[in-house]
């Protein structure tokens, strides 16, 4: 009986120690939908570029002037950089993300990361101008194929910091530092988030990664 007891009382301490440990384990963070919206429900400013509602979703006065400049400023900077807009001709296959780093007074970069399938390509653009005034004349352009591992640590990054439901604005612009721009189409939905020089955490973490593996060497703000 004795036995029997110890057997017993040691298989609930071990059950209870499993609990725990499962207890303890971070969830998983999943954010998508989140804020983003279908591709087929959105208006899209004269650019095509960016959505018209996600533009003025959180400006303090939102208005059709705010909109035009900021369409006007970040097309021609798409233009330059003979990037496509993520909000047509996607393949409802394809999982696409891109980071537009506009420092002041540093080179423009696009860095576009498209999974179609098992294939994971990312595509690396530089202009000549600056970021923060024109913007210049295509000077790079190339891609590098993403191993699984690669690509499943970008999402990790981004699952962390909830990109998809994330507010698309900060209240951060103003003059100089760095416009941070991710834009992504994932399952026919699209979301876009501008931070101004954020200074750490995961959102920074993902988009420092894509630079990491495009293998540019660049003044980080």
């Amino acid at each position: 009986m004795k036995r029997i007891i110890q057997i017993v009382f040691g298989g609930l301490i071990t059950l209870t120690l499993i609990f725990a440990s499962s207890c303890e384990r971070p969830p998983t963070i999943e954010c998508f939908p989140g804020k983003s919206l279908p591709l087929k429900n959105l208006e899209t400013t004269e650019s095509k570029y960016l959505p018209r509602k996600i533009v003025r979703e959180d400006l303090k006065k939102p208005d059709l002037e705010d909109e035009k400049r900021l369409d006007k400023f970040i097309s021609e900077f798409f233009l330059a950089l003979k990037e496509l807009s993520l909000l047509t001709d996607l393949s409802t296959q394809e999982e696409s993300y891109r980071f537009l780093w506009l420092r002041s007074f540093h080179e423009p970069i696009s860095l576009r990361v498209s999974r179609i399938g098992n294939t994971t390509t990312l595509f690396i653009k530089k202009s000549d101008g600056k970021g923060g005034y024109e913007p210049g004349k295509l000077i790079l352009d190339t891609t590098k194929s993403l191993s699984p591992e690669e690509w499943q640590k970008f999402m990790t990054l981004l699952e962390n910091s909830c990109f998809w439901g994330m507010n698309t604005w900060d209240g951060r612009m103003g003059f100089d530092g760095a416009v941070w721009i991710l834009e992504a189409v994932k399952s026919s939905h699209y979301r876009v988030i501008f931070r101004k020089s954020p200074g750490g955490g995961d959102f920074q973490g993902a988009c420092l990664y894509l630079l990491e593996l495009s293998g540019l060497k660049e003044e980080i703000y």
